[in-house]
């Protein structure tokens, strides 16, 4: 099923914050093998009004304590738009720009 899911290239949301602390090495784990799988996940903040982290947490989190590649980030950065349900055109251009974005911050952060 793994294999299925990774060549089809199905997109998966996944939050590492929940309300239940005792959950979150659970998912962290969860998230660090999806990854090492090779399976297009896309960090989401499930409800940050009511839960302890923003989106920008969520990437720190996967960068920083799942080890998550620069590569890897910015496929995440990217797959939320390819995986999403926009209409070709408009999705065609949200990457676009997002990928814009990413290049001007890996030329001022010296990663390009």
């Amino acid at each position: 099923m793994v294999a299925e899911v990774r060549d089809r290239g199905t997109v998966f949301t996944v939050a590492s914050t929940t309300s239940r602390r005792s959950w979150r090495p659970w998912r962290r784990a969860s998230i660090e093998a999806m990854l090492g799988a090779g399976l297009a996940v896309v960090p989401c903040s499930d409800d940050p009004a009511m839960f302890p982290t923003t989106l920008a947490r969520e990437y720190e989190i996967i960068a920083g304590d799942l080890g998550a590649t620069h590569a890897q980030v910015r496929a995440m950065a990217l797959r939320g738009f390819e995986g999403s349900w926009l209409p070709e055109r408009e999705r065609r251009a949200a990457v676009a720009a997002v990928e814009r974005e990413i290049a001007a911050l890996d030329c001022e952060f010296g990663l390009a």
